[in-house]
């Protein structure tokens, strides 16, 4: 756990460099491609790091930063928040990125936390590590109201789905564009959105629908 705030806030930038760097390769823009992302999570980190409630480690190999992992801790538990890591380097099969997790989790045991939580997401390692899973549900309440007024709502979700959906393809483009001249980036998008559906639906068929968030209980 690095202390000094300006150790911390390097490697922050050390997190989202490697994280960029793995989900660019893969096809996707990953969380610090625009810049208010990482400005919010330096901001966050600088907070709850004066608060003793920040977790971050890194995992180096040959003298190179191969992960870094960033938790925080509050109430008894400790939340497994973002990480990043060299997936092309060869200390990668050594899997480091885990290797971290199970140091956030002896720091819990040692701690006398309750629960570390993997939080929302179907990553593999949660289902092989995890002990119990907890369902998040979005419920929205609607009041009784004129047809013409059920007709509008309609119209409006449609067209901010629609908008949302412009904003996410725009932003897996412009991936592409960074890394290929067009036609080869047009190339690359639709096999890249051919691959993601075809995983969606094996991951559909093979745990169903449910998983949102992952937890692993804590025993001394």
């Amino acid at each position: 756990m690095r202390r000094g705030s300006g150790r911390l806030a390097g490697s922050v930038r050390e997190l989202a460099a490697l994280h960029q760097q793995r989900w660019n390769r893969i096809g996707y823009p990953g969380l610090f491609f625009e810049g208010r992302f990482g400005r919010f999570i330096h901001d966050v980190v600088g907070r709850m790091q004066e608060r003793g409630r920040v977790w971050l480690k890194i995992a180096t190999s040959g003298g190179k930063t191969v992960a870094v992992r960033l938790g925080f801790c509050f109430n008894d538990a400790f939340y497994d928040y973002l990480s990043g890591f060299d997936d092309q380097s060869a200390a990668a099969k050594r899997r480091p990125g885990i290797a971290l997790l199970l140091s956030m989790i002896e720091d819990a045991r040692a701690l006398n936390a309750e629960t570390v939580d993997f939080l929302r997401g179907e990553e593999a390692y949660k289902f092989e590590m995890s002990s119990g899973a907890a369902d998040n549900w979005r419920v929205t309440a609607l009041s009784p109201s004129p047809a013409h007024a059920s007709w509008l709502r309609a119209i409006l979700s449609f067209v901010d789905g629609g908008i949302r959906w412009w904003w996410k393809e725009r932003l897996l483009m412009r991936v592409q564009s960074q890394q290929h001249r067009f036609p080869s980036s047009a190339i690359n998008y639709l096999r890249f959105r051919a691959a993601s559906a075809a995983r969606k639906i094996k991951r559909a068929g093979g745990r169903g629908s449910g998983y949102q968030s992952e937890k692993l209980n804590v025993h001394a």
